[in-house]
């Protein structure tokens, strides 16, 4: 018992994080998870795995999104979703999805990683907010996500449109607002043009 922990304190000093050895497993790997730390995650579950619920699993998973989706480690979040995390795991509605949080930063590379593993590419993310006299309350799906943040990270079109075509192939829905996005319809002709060519081979 002493050497497990000796070795996760080690491998957490390496990686510059402040996770104590102690007998709080469950909150271990959800500090672990926050920072990334892939291998003390693997030493948790491998030694304490049996006694994790999926909900502990969803924690730690929601628990990686601190930092943002920049620089995720995808192959600590495929072994969570291995033990049984869910993919589409928030606290609440108004919370985000890991898909949300992808379309929100366009991670091309994480998005395609979601959707694959069927992440939910119809979850809505409800927002609700009032001036003086009303209350008002709004509902995004990822795509919606994608064309408000192109208006920040304009240098990620590329990956945008990627990303609105693996959407769109899953059955993707958006708000009626932005049917006649630009981004929304290059992607059905990309995606005409791939169907296009896969019929002429």
């Amino acid at each position: 018992m002493a050497k497990i922990y000796t070795e996760i304190l080690f491998l957490l000093i390496i990686s510059a994080t402040s996770l104590l050895a102690t007998n709080a497993e469950t909150e271990n790997l959800i500090i672990a998870c926050s920072n990334h730390d892939i291998h003390a995650a693997k030493i948790l579950i491998e030694n304490y795995g049996q006694n994790y619920t999926s909900e502990i699993y969803n924690e730690a998973m929601s628990s990686i999104m601190k930092k943002g989706t920049n620089g995720i480690n995808i192959e600590l979040l495929k072994l969570l979703i291995d033990n049984n995390a869910n993919i589409n795991y928030r606290k609440s509605e108004d919370d985000l999805t890991l898909l949300h949080s992808a379309c929100y930063d366009i991670n091309a590379n994480l998005a395609k990683f979601l959707i694959e593993n069927k992440a939910d590419v119809n979850a809505v993310e409800i927002n609700s907010y009032s001036d003086d006299e009303d209350e008002y309350v709004e509902y995004s799906f990822p795509l919606d996500i994608i064309f408000i943040s192109l208006n920040l990270y304009k240098n990620k079109k590329i990956d945008a449109l990627e990303i609105v075509k693996c959407i769109l192939l899953q059955g993707g829905k958006y708000s009626e607002e932005y049917s006649e996005e630009e981004l929304l319809i290059e992607a059905r002709q990309r995606i005409l043009e791939d169907a296009k060519v896969c019929d002429a081979i």
